[in-house]
């Protein structure tokens, strides 16, 4: 799918070790990743950020029709935050259909 990568750089092992070298690099308190798969979550990025102190949120889509269906991730660094309560929202669930119109309803 993405010829101009070589192949080796394209297995998930060598992708996940270079993405999260880059993560642990920022230093962050509050990590926020998006188009995570449930396998990815569980078996790649919550040991990951688990064994760097950090707590781990998994919010998908529950009227998405796909059986399986990519979503969002949050890690929280223990150290420094205390999670009292979590919610996710979906913007499209925002829409005020007499004051939402044009680019910014389809964006949402």
């Amino acid at each position: 799918k993405h010829d101009y990568c070589p192949l080796n750089l394209r297995h998930w092992q060598v992708r996940f070790k270079k993405i999260t070298a880059e993560l642990y690099s920022y230093n962050a308190d509050i990590v926020c990743l998006q188009e995570i798969l449930p396998t990815a979550f569980s078996s790649d990025f919550l040991p990951f950020f688990q064994s760097n102190g950090f707590l781990g949120s998994y919010f998908r889509d529950t009227k998405s029709s796909k059986s399986v269906s990519i979503a969002t991730a949050t890690f929280i660094k223990t150290s420094k935050f205390k999670v009292l309560d979590e919610k996710s929202v979906y913007f499209s669930s925002c829409i005020e259909h007499a004051v939402h119109t044009g680019k910014l309803k389809k964006k949402l």
